[in-house]
């Protein structure tokens, strides 16, 4: 077997990323989009010593769990790749997941609880971030990255993720561009003018924020004003006809190389420069680029488990790490003596303060810093707190944090995380320091990805 070579296997299992896991005599070949049960001729496009990476060229045998795809561009977009496996049969399969990482990444033997599987598996996303591209005609078309193919976008028509409404939004503006022969930009040569555009809703207020990004100089040169003047005239015009609410219309420039939807300037076209999501009784003001659980149903799931975890009282003090725009510590603020949330990013932390302002809360203290500084000062100040509530990134927590909070001794530690494998490694080490993993609580905010969130209950021997 090398590189380049087409072979017929069949997939076992799936590993921890979600990818197809086959051993042909033994040979471990990982097959992203490959589903267990499923016959496939694959290309080996990368190979190494011990194992190979290759991508499916042609089912030969559908997996007995396999049903039909639920939208049109399955499975060559790259939005979900799970969308063929029936949604019960996905959370039985991540629960499993969460449980060989457990024992093979962390060694630990911990209480792991059924998984809550999200109240809605389509539908479900309050934001996404689309990409301009160029159909075979060279038309420009609104949509989102092949799958195995950075460069080439698939056209969005029948999306599931995030609403019907999107759909129609996102088909305006591939229209909208060809019949003003916008340029696409080209990751390639730098030039273009339409990069991306990103769609966030507001899932329990039915308010939506719609942002376009660009560069600030198209190529070859059009006439700036008129088209996006004409682009608000006609964008009101389309939501009347067909009856959609967009509370916040926003211009994006990012003349960055790196493509990500993020930018130097936003201007706001129509409407306001934010939008809310409620989250149970919970009002939340999300701008541009504020972090905010995507599954607004299966949030209120996650904060609601946390609560029942945390038992806030009148006398007792939490900190809140990684806080975002604060929304575990102000859900558990109104029980609690005091939160004190910290992130490294200031606009969260504005956000947070904020939303803590819009709900009445007036016992949390929000603060931008790095939480390895934090944490260090703590230790130096020899502060204690009762709980500590930890939502890091998907890389987890670096060891000299995890170091600090073992001599700050939390008398509760919530771990929320994304990523079950740097979870567990961190639960392994802070077990290490003398920390009870009480159980861990699988919750599902990501249907037809194998994504899975987890929350880790710990406490101190004593």
């Amino acid at each position: 077997m090398n590189y380049g070579d087409t072979i017929i296997l069949k997939i076992e299992k799936f590993d921890s990323t979600g990818k197809g896991v086959a051993k042909p005599e033994g040979f471990v070949i990982f097959v992203a989009g490959g589903i267990p049960g499923q016959k496939l001729k694959v290309r080996i496009d990368k190979k190494k010593h011990n194992y190979a990476e290759g991508s499916i060229v042609e089912v030969l045998e559908k997996s007995p769990i396999e049903t039909n795809p639920l939208c049109s561009v399955f499975p060559k977009c790259g939005g979900c790749a799970w969308q063929t496996i029936p949604y019960e049969e996905q959370g039985r399969i991540k629960e499993e997941l969460v449980k060989e990482m457990l024992a093979h990444i962390g060694k630990l033997e911990t209480p792991l609880l059924p998984i809550l599987l999200s109240p809605q598996y389509i539908y479900y996303r309050n934001k996404m971030e689309f990409s301009f591209g160029l159909d075979e005609k060279n038309e420009p078309i609104v949509g989102m990255h092949e799958r195995g193919f950075f460069s080439r976008i698939v056209e969005i028509k029948d999306c599931i993720l995030l609403s019907p409404e999107s759909n129609k939004i996102l088909l305006f503006f591939s229209q909208f561009a060809r019949n003003f022969n916008l340029s696409v930009y080209n990751p390639k040569t730098h030039l273009g003018l339409l990069r991306h555009l990103i769609i966030r809703e507001g899932k329990n207020t039915g308010e939506r924020m719609v942002n376009l990004v660009t560069t600030s100089h198209p190529s070859p040169p059009t006439t700036w004003v008129s088209w996006t003047d004409d682009l608000v005239h006609q964008f009101s015009t389309f939501l009347q006809r067909e009856n959609i609410e967009v509370h916040s219309l926003l211009h994006t420039i990012n003349d960055r190389v790196s493509d990500i939807a993020v930018g130097e300037k936003t201007n706001v076209m129509k409407g306001r420069s934010y939008i809310t999501e409620r989250i149970d009784n919970l009002l939340f003001k999300i701008s541009p680029y504020s972090f905010f659980q995507t599954n607004s149903s299966a949030t209120a799931i996650l904060y609601k488990k946390i609560s029942e975890l945390v038992v806030p009282q009148k006398e007792m003090s939490i900190i809140d790490l990684y806080c975002g725009t604060g929304g575990i510590g102000i859900y558990l603020a109104k029980e609690a003596q005091i939160v004190i949330g910290v992130d490294s990013f200031p606009q969260a932390i504005k956000d947070a303060k904020e939303n803590a302002k819009l709900n009445d809360i007036t016992n949390t203290g929000f603060y931008t810093a790095e939480i390895k500084n934090f944490i260090s000062e703590m230790v130096k100040r020899k502060d204690g707190v009762d709980v500590m509530i930890l939502d890091p990134p998907r890389e987890g927590l670096n060891p000299k944090i995890i170091k600090g909070i073992s001599l700050i001794r939390p008398k509760k530690i919530i771990y929320v995380s994304c990523n079950p494998a740097t979870m567990v490694r961190d639960l392994a080490m802070l077990g290490k320091f003398n920390f009870k993993i009480n159980n861990i609580q699988p919750i599902d905010l990501f249907p037809h990805t194998p994504h899975i969130e987890c929350i880790a209950d710990l406490t101190p021997f004593t």
